[in-house]
């Protein structure tokens, strides 16, 4: 299995690493915003982080290792060497459509257990699962759903309406809509 490697060397003033680190970080949580360009398309999945430093009379010398398997060689691999499709929307970014249902699920199941417990999501797991949303019902075609897409859109926005005005038995009732309507759109594309 191929690797996507970076390596990024600095040498930077004791006052400046924090911030530096933060970037990293920040990166490291898709946030793009002021962040140096060699933060700003780190490879994915990252599978190791190595971070070197070294303190010097007024200065930091680090050294920093990302790697990432090549999530297009995995799934060649999988596929027998024919690649999935990626929707070609110019502000989505290059998310594997596996990748982006992964990520789907697990915020909606945080989002299934925080409604279980009578408490309102937080704003970040909802604005995840609505932007991921969004991405997901780019890819065309029936194999991805697209048949279910208009129904499936509207209940996103019920769910958005519901949270946006607090109102805890509407985020319930969308929230039952979207998984109902889930698994309709999986039983039919099996």
């Amino acid at each position: 299995m191929k690797t996507s490697e970076r390596k990024i060397k600095r040498k930077m003033p004791f006052e400046n690493m924090p911030s530096y680190l933060r970037q990293l970080a920040d990166s490291l949580e898709k946030r793009t915003r002021g962040l140096p360009a060699e933060f700003t398309d780190l490879p994915e999945p990252i599978t190791e982080l190595k971070i070197k430093g070294r303190a010097r009379s007024n200065s930091w010398a680090i050294k920093i290792h990302i790697k990432a398997e090549s999530p297009i060689d995995r799934k060649k691999e999988r596929a027998g060497g024919h690649e999935e499709k990626k929707a070609a929307t110019p502000n989505q970014p290059n998310v594997p459509f596996k990748l982006l249902k992964n990520r789907m699920k697990s915020s909606f199941k945080e989002i299934g257990e925080s409604l279980s417990a009578r408490k309102l999501p937080e704003p970040d797991v909802i604005h995840a699962f609505l932007s991921d949303s969004e991405w997901m019902t780019a890819f065309p075609g029936g194999k991805y759903g697209e048949q279910s897409y208009p129904a499936y859109l509207g209940a996103c926005r019920r769910l958005a309406a519901a949270f946006e005005a607090k109102s805890l038995e509407a985020l319930i009732s969308a929230y039952a809509e979207l998984d109902q309507l889930k698994k309709d759109c999986h039983r039919q594309l099996k």
